[in-house]
């Protein structure tokens, strides 16, 4: 597996059981305390314990019975921080939060570099929602929700979406969450 313009994300040698042929992942991850798991296994070379005409080879159907035809087990990372968008030491990404009729909340997964890593958000088209207004996240957490000097309630685009502007200053933007007001 590899993402696009990464190195391999779980490469084949790099999994202690050594398998000889496929590794097989699960549809999506799933959260287990305070970790993300990609559930995967791998196959040991298929056959090989079976003649060319189709006859069992004894001492190898032995080993396969020692050991088993496939492992199982799991890569992970932190809760919600696999790829994130990350600045160093500055920079910002504009995120198309969709067309919503009804007020909005902004939640962010942050995480600081250090203690000058911050993240801000400004609402295209909302006076009241600037970089200078929101109160900046500086804290490692994985659903802060952006507050400005009026609240956390973002408002509907009468002229369609709403864009958020994210400056992040020494950080990386893991994630982010919208819910009603």
């Amino acid at each position: 597996m590899r993402p696009r313009g990464q190195v391999d994300f779980i490469n084949n040698m790099d999994i202690p059981w050594r398998p000889h042929s496929c590794v097989y992942t699960a549809s999506s991850p799933v959260t287990v305390g305070d970790e993300d798991r990609l559930y995967l296994s791998a196959s040991f070379a298929h056959g090989w314990y079976i003649d060319p005409r189709w006859h069992l080879i004894e001492d190898a159907k032995a080993k396969l019975m020692d050991r088993g035809i496939c492992q199982i087990g799991y890569a992970s990372w932190p809760r919600h921080r696999l790829f994130g968008y990350r600045a160093e030491p500055t920079g910002s990404i504009d995120l198309n939060l969709g067309k919503h009729d009804k007020p909005i909340k902004l939640s962010l997964n942050v995480e600081p570099h250090n203690a000058e890593g911050s993240a801000t958000v400004a609402i295209e088209g909302q006076s009241r929602h600037t970089h200078a207004m929101c109160k900046p996240i500086n804290d490692n957490g994985i659903q802060t929700d952006v507050q400005w000097q009026d609240g956390t309630v973002i408002q509907p685009n009468p002229d369609g979406i709403i864009v958020a502007n994210i400056a992040l200053n020494e950080a990386t933007l893991w994630a982010w969450k919208i819910v009603p007001a």
